[in-house]
């Protein structure tokens, strides 16, 4: 048995949790969460479990690498980070410690590779990102460093400040990348100063919201939101600077009504990216051509449920999770490893979810 599953008729068991809304806001009208959910996985088959910890509108929640702690934000007033301690699969977590975020309705919350630094994103006001220091137990200590951003975009209703929406470290560590909808920027720091080193603007009125690395860190995907478009971008790994290689749009056909983008994840491979459109309610599917520097939409597919948000690949990515939102389900797709294509879909009932972070492999 391995420290967080244990194995039946050859499979292993993954544990999961989700983070939920648990009260109603004007983007989540219909909350029914009770905080932070625990979940199972085997073999292709999800099923729902209790609740791992009581928080209000734990909207992100992030691991910890060496799998001991876990991390969700607080999306209220008076923002807040919360640390818990995972004793074992399915029990409650162990509260280590609440720690402020320093304004209003934080978005996003990540660990840097080396576990040694946490960040933090306010959505609507205060600080834009926030870095904490870990120390070896997983806990936050002292007092964070902090940077905010200015500007506005074109959008009146969705533009009028910054607006960070994502803290992504780079996989080697060495930089800190803050997408902010409200300016149409991706900032980039310096992980362990905050030192602002670049910033790379967007199309106006774009909106980026969330951004995945290649497994390497030298090619970048972006969801921009208020355009329902992938943008492309290259990182030069010694600066950290990034470059916008290309953009496209994440629906088929001519048509797109009402769309938002949310999350975007990259394979382990590095050769597809997965973008989730609310409104649409589907998961687009490109392939990436290293080669050629050239991404392609392969695929639309459905979320079987609505406004999806959060998605997540199984251990071993045979499987793409995909959190619905208003519809609090989960729906779960088989996954092709040579073609990147989904299929064989299954929809497990879930109360709002927004964030999904499976524990370590088991073996």
């Amino acid at each position: 048995m391995g420290r967080w599953g244990g194995y039946g008729a050859g499979m292993p068991v993954y544990s999961l949790l989700v983070g939920t809304y648990t009260r109603s806001e004007p983007h989540a009208p219909q909350a029914q969460g009770e905080g932070i959910h625990w979940m199972t996985f085997r073999d292709g088959d999800l099923s729902p479990g209790d609740v791992a910890a009581r928080v209000v509108n734990p909207s992100f929640v992030a691991l910890h690498p060496q799998g001991h702690t876990v991390y969700a934000v607080s999306e209220v007033e008076h923002g807040s980070v919360h640390s818990f301690r995972i004793a074992a699969p399915g029990e409650a977590l162990e509260p280590l410690g609440i720690h402020s975020t320093q304004g209003e309705s934080p978005a996003h919350v990540s660990v840097n590779p080396a576990g040694d630094a946490l960040f933090a994103v306010n959505y609507s006001s205060g600080a834009s990102v926030l870095a904490y220091t870990l120390e070896s137990s997983g806990l936050p200590v002292g007092t964070p460093r902090s940077a905010a951003h200015r500007g506005q975009g074109p959008n009146a209703a969705r533009q009028e400040a910054p607006h960070a929406h994502c803290a992504r470290p780079s996989p080697d560590g060495q930089h800190l990348y803050v997408v902010d909808l409200g300016t149409d920027e991706v900032v980039a720091y310096g992980a362990g100063s905050l030192e602002h080193l670049h910033t790379l603007a967007l199309p106006p009125g774009s909106g980026p919201r969330h951004l995945s690395f290649s497994p390497d860190g030298t090619v970048g995907f972006l969801s921009l939101e208020l355009s329902s478009e992938l943008a492309v971008v290259r990182r030069d790994p010694a600066s950290g600077t990034l470059a916008l290689l290309q953009i496209h749009r994440t629906f088929l056909g001519t048509g797109r009504g009402p769309n938002l983008t949310a999350e975007v994840l990259v394979s382990p491979c590095g050769r597809f990216a997965y973008v989730s459109n609310r409104g649409r309610d589907t998961v687009t599917v490109f392939h990436w051509d290293g080669e050629r520097a050239e991404a392609a939409l392969l695929a639309e597919m459905p979320s079987l449920g609505r406004t999806p948000r959060s998605m997540v690949f199984a251990p071993g990515a045979t499987h793409l999770l995909i959190g619905n939102q208003d519809s609090s389900s989960v729906t779960v797709y088989a996954r092709d490893a040579v073609t990147g294509g989904l299929d064989s879909p299954r929809t497990v009932r879930c109360p709002t979810p927004t964030s999904l972070c499976f524990l370590p492999d088991p073996s």
